[in-house]
């Protein structure tokens, strides 16, 4: 074995131990040079961080107490037999951006060649997987204006805006990077096999920070969006509801100060709830590629072309495009093969103890034989019509985004991109609002909330925050958990509006007066 396949089999054994998402790791590689003198640290380091928190210090001593390589060594030489390239923190190949982050990757598993993200400017693509004709045409003409432009288009390889604007991009000779919530080498969902496989034709690159052979969890992908965001220069918002997991995204790149774009929607559509609402908060109108673009001209003037971009989108028939694109392609489609099971992303799992694939690439699990999609139960976060109301917004995935905003999201603003690269010179400002005294009365919810829905990780995170108490993900870690179960969690317990998201990556209960369990009854609100 060579001596580079040992330093990663080290730092594959580190983002193994803390779990993906952890800001334990920051903190370990500033006092540490690598991941082999983690590895080597003596028992007795622990007694150097006692200024640390009291969950940081219990997690590097469980680190400590597992130095079993074996797990890694398979990883390893499970990517060596698949030609799955290894990507750590330590390579001059890695990321720049990612390093940055507060909670980095410390290994990213990768098939195809990853773009110089210093050279060429990288947008993020995002918006809901039940995107409107519109929505469609918007994001393919985005993917396809911001390739002619010069930029590379980041995404998930999801259903809806995601794959519309890397087919986009595709079909104008652009590259594109596709980021999964699962192993490079789990195609999900599964109806996208050819997407998956035209991006690498392409010159583009599938990544991910999770081993081969994961699966599609559904705790991944908020842990994942911080990686679409990291990579990206600028997040576009196509379509989105107020409940969205591209809100996800979206506040991702406010917490890394990246310039946030959203195209705006008819007011008072359900997929345009959150566009609109980033819009009124201060993120930048998007009309065409060339209004992104435009950002960027400076800092990337050798590879970023807005006048293309904008000759591009004048000659551009988008729809008749996009709509040709997504049925040769059959992307962006939720078809009956395409069901997102409780395992997976989202929704609830008709299938008890379905079991799991041995070998080979996992699949996701397709519906119950003889019931159509219309009887699917419905996803988690895709509530009904009637939460999508002002009050509801306003405890939803919104609010984090919404403080962001209002009290400053230019404060603690850093970026690994010196000179303001990335960051807008048009941005709106932003003026500090008072805060409002908090009433006792139960305005909060529009509707009552069910706390029994819950599952137990959910209900364990809830009953370990403390009332009017902000809190980090760190700080809710217990000893059964990841940071990226906890991560999960707060997304579940947020979209309920039990949860609200506050400035500095940092969460409150919003309820104190109501314990785990119990309704809070329609005539309780007034």
């Amino acid at each position: 074995m060579q001596t580079t396949d040992i330093a990663k089999i080290y730092w594959i054994w580190l983002a193994e131990g803390l779990g993906q998402g952890s800001r334990l790791a920051a903190k370990l590689l500033e006092e540490y040079e690598d991941a082999k003198a983690i590895y080597q640290a003596k028992d007795s380091d622990l007694r150097l961080y006692r200024a640390w928190r009291d969950n940081d210090l219990l997690q590097f001593a469980q680190l400590l107490k597992n130095r079993e390589l074996r797990r890694a060594t398979e990883i390893l030489n499970q990517c060596q037999k698949n030609a799955i390239g290894v990507l750590t923190y330590d390579d001059p190949a890695f990321p720049s951006s990612l390093r940055c982050l507060s909670n980095p990757p410390l290994v990213l598993y990768y098939r195809g060649t990853i773009p110089d993200t210093t050279a060429y400017c990288t947008i993020g693509v995002v918006g809901t997987r039940t995107m409107t004709d519109y929505g469609r045409d918007m994001a393919y003409s985005l993917g396809a204006g911001l390739a002619s432009g010069g930029a590379v288009v980041v995404s998930g390889l999801a259903l809806g805006a995601d794959s519309m604007a890397m087919v986009g991009a595709m079909d104008a000779g652009g590259v594109t990077m596709g980021v999964l919530g699962c192993g490079v080498d789990v195609v999900y969902p599964p109806a996208h096999r050819p997407l998956y496989e035209q991006v690498l034709a392409h010159g583009g690159c599938i990544l991910s920070e999770y081993p081969p052979l994961s699966r599609p969890l559904g705790f991944h992908f908020p842990v994942r969006n911080r990686i679409i965001s990291g990579l990206s220069d600028g997040v576009v918002v196509v379509e989105a509801d107020s409940k969205s997991g591209a809100l996800i995204t979206a506040r991702h790149a406010v917490y890394q100060g990246k310039t946030l774009f959203a195209v705006p929607g008819q007011v008072g559509s359900r997929t345009a709830e959150g566009p609109n609402a980033l819009l009124r908060d201060g993120a930048l109108p998007v009309l065409s590629a060339a209004d992104v673009l435009e950002e960027f001209a400076f800092p990337y003037a050798k590879t970023v072309h807005p006048e293309k971009a904008a000759q591009f989108s004048a000659k551009w028939n988008g729809t008749d495009r996009a709509r040709e694109a997504m049925e040769r392609e059959q992307v962006g489609i939720r078809g009956k093969d395409t069901y997102y099971g409780k395992q997976t992303y989202g929704g609830k799992n008709p299938h008890k103890d379905a079991p799991v694939p041995p070998k080979g690439i996992p699949t996701e699990p397709s519906p119950v034989e003889g019931q159509s999609p219309k009887d699917m139960p419905e996803r988690r976060n895709m509530p009904p019509q009637e939460l999508q109301t002002a009050a509801s917004e306003e405890k939803s995935g919104m609010s984090g985004l919404s403080a962001l905003f209002r009290k400053g999201k230019d404060a603690g603003r850093k970026t690994e991109k010196e000179g303001g690269k990335g960051v807008s010179t048009r941005q709106k400002s932003v003026s500090v609002e008072p805060e409002k005294k908090k009433s006792d009365k139960k305005t909060l919810f529009t509707k009552k909330i069910d706390l029994k829905s819950l599952d137990e990780q959910e209900l364990k995170v809830y009953n370990t925050m403390k009332p009017n108490v902000p809190m980090s993900a760190d700080e809710l870690v217990r000893d059964d958990q990841s940071i990226a179960t906890v991560m999960a969690a707060l997304t579940m317990l947020e979209m309920i509006g039990a949860v609200e998201a506050g400035k500095g990556g940092y969460f409150m209960r919003t309820d104190p007066d109501d314990a785990p369990g119990r309704l809070v009854e329609d005539d309780e609100i007034e």
